[in-house]
């Protein structure tokens, strides 16, 4: 069964507690894995509108929990240079950063895009396909 959708807050900072665990509950991460999951995280919370914290990290799931904040008090220069730091670009080219901002304020994303990029990880890692 799913679980509930969560309620999100939209025009102001709201704290979150994320939980999420490996695919059939095993016990997946060690070690390395542990390490490389917390530096995705780290990696993820300096691009996004987000403060953690705190965190734990077990060996089939982990717990986040967050301050989501809005945005509004990033300039536009500084959502720039989060986004030339993340992309390691010293020149990246922006229009209207609207739609950026948005996604950088979305804990969904966030949370997709941590998850995503340690999924890859690991099943390019262990050599793991569908």
């Amino acid at each position: 069964m799913a679980r509930i959708r969560r309620l999100k807050v939209i025009d102001e900072n709201a704290y979150y507690h994320i939980i999420s665990r490996t695919v059939g509950q095993e016990f997946l991460l060690g070690e390395n894995e542990k390490e490389k999951l917390f530096q995705i995280i780290k990696k993820y919370s300096e691009l996004f509108f987000v403060k953690v914290i705190g965190f734990a990290i077990m060996s089939n799931h982990f717990h986040l929990l967050v301050c989501m904040e809005t945005g509004e008090n990033f300039s536009d220069r500084e959502v720039i240079e989060r986004l030339k730091k993340f992309y390691q670009k010293k020149d990246l080219k922006l229009g209207d950063l609207t739609g950026i901002r948005k996604k950088l304020r979305n804990l969904s994303e966030y949370t997709k895009c941590i998850k995503q990029t340690f999924s890859s990880w690991y099943n390019r890692r262990n050599n793991r396909k569908l």
